[in-house]
């Protein structure tokens, strides 16, 4: 399950906000909260009070535990531009875009992530190897080692690797 929250209209442009999330995503969120309080970066407190109002929703509206969660998703978007201009020289006014971000956090207790771990751990890939002769050109005829790779949760391709004899 996951929690989100978004913030829209942040007054801080999108491309510094992107570095301060970078720094959280896949982090948990006490680690993400401990990093946040001391990046001396201006994003930091808006990110940071995001993370925590999406924990409160979880604990309020799905009854979990606050402290169980980990930064599943983090990204930026651009939100509104306000244009203004300035005068500058010989009467001429240049224009001033003053950028804005939208942010959403997704939060994912650790218990569905350790889950999906495990699931993965299961279907690990099994090597089948078989052993052909080949009959070449050659009188004597190598013997070819032919091993195929198949994954046991529904397989799109089968990936076949020919090796030689070890008799050279």
């Amino acid at each position: 399950m996951m929690i989100k929250a978004t913030l829209n209209n942040c007054r801080i442009a999108s491309r510094k906000v992107r570095l301060v999330a970078n720094l959280v995503r896949g982090k948990k969120t006490s680690d993400a909260l401990a990093i946040l309080q001391f990046a001396n970066k201006q994003a930091a407190l808006p990110i940071s009070k995001l993370i925590k109002t999406a924990m409160a929703d979880a604990k309020h509206n799905y009854n979990l535990d606050d402290k169980d969660f980990v930064v599943r998703e983090i990204f930026v978007n651009e939100g509104l531009t306000y244009k203004r201009w300035m005068p500058k020289a010989m009467g001429r006014a240049t224009p001033v875009r003053k950028r804005g971000s939208n942010i959403v956090v997704g939060l994912e207790p650790v218990s569905n992530k350790t889950a999906q771990v495990s699931e993965e751990v299961k279907s690990e890939e099994k090597v089948e190897v078989k052993k052909e002769v080949k009959r070449g050109r050659k009188a004597t005829g190598a013997a070819v080692k032919k091993a195929t790779v198949k994954k046991t949760a529904g397989a799109k391709t089968t990936r076949t690797k020919k090796a030689e004899d070890s008799n050279k």
